[in-house]
């Protein structure tokens, strides 16, 4: 159950959203679609990422008859002056790779996953990129994918392999 979005708003900006579902079989896929509904509707409106969670929040936990829930990670950026303004609800921190390859996990807390709990807040936290920097938001299907020889793929890969991507020759 996970979905990733990248799509323009209105002002000259980019919205970047990645969420998980819980569970698994029709019922998770159900709620993806619902949830992948609710939070792009709300994001295309332009709100910040703590808005659009507090309201997908509330509506989620209304339309949760199996009581799922989501993670999820959101993100604005302006292409403008290189701002970034982020929110996470219970998901992976956005990794940011700084032009010459040092990868940083951006600070945030975790705060809950949507569909939880009803009148949760959430927290925006702000980063700048600089020309050649890199943003990565990702799901656990990246770090929990699991090779033939059942070694998981990992956090320490995954920031590994992000060092080392796009690399200048």
């Amino acid at each position: 159950g996970d979905f990733y979005d990248c799509f323009p708003l209105d002002d000259g900006r980019y919205g970047v959203l990645v969420a998980d579902v819980s569970g698994k079989g029709v019922g998770a896929a159900f709620f993806m679609a619902v949830s992948r509904t609710v939070l792009l509707d709300l994001a295309t409106t332009g709100g910040s990422p703590a808005e659009v969670f507090v309201r997908a929040n509330d509506l989620l936990c209304e339309r949760n008859p199996m009581e799922l829930f989501v993670t999820a990670c959101y993100a604005i950026y302006d292409p403008r002056d290189g701002s970034l303004i982020y929110a996470s609800a219970g998901h992976h921190p956005p990794l940011l790779r700084r032009a010459g390859g040092l990868v940083e996990a951006l600070p945030c807390p975790q705060d809950i996953a949507l569909g939880f709990m009803p009148k949760m807040s959430y927290s925006n936290h702000s980063a700048v990129m600089g020309q050649g920097d890199t943003l990565l938001l990702y799901t656990d299907g990246v770090t929990e994918a699991f090779a033939a020889n059942g070694e998981a793929y990992g956090d320490i890969r995954l920031h590994d392999w992000l060092a080392t991507a796009m690399r200048e020759e």
